[in-house]
C-alpha cells in the first residue's frame, strides 16, 4: 500500500532505491506467496524466484549508487 502511494505521488524512485522500501516490498511479496500458493512445489518455486529478484535488485541498487 505504501508502494502504491509512492507510485501515485511520484516518489517511487526514492522508495524503491531505499533499503527500507526494498525490504518492505520483499516481505510483502513473501507474505503473498505464503498466503496465495497451495502446493509445496509452488511455494518453493516462488520463494526461489523471489530470492533471485531480491538479489538482482540489490545488485541494481549498488550499480546505481556508484
Amino acid at each position: 500500500m505504501l508502494f502504491m502511494y509512492s507510485l501515485l505521488s511520484g516518489k517511487s524512485k526514492d522508495l524503491f532505491l531505499s533499503y527500507n522500501g526494498f525490504f518492505f516490498l520483499v516481505i510483502f511479496l513473501c507474505f503473498l506467496i505464503l498466503v496465495g500458493s497451495k502446493s509445496l512445489l509452488d511455494r518453493s518455486l516462488l520463494a526461489i524466484e523471489g530470492l533471485a529478484f531480491a538479489v538482482n535488485t540489490l545488485f541494481v541498487q549498488n550499480a546505481l549508487k556508484h
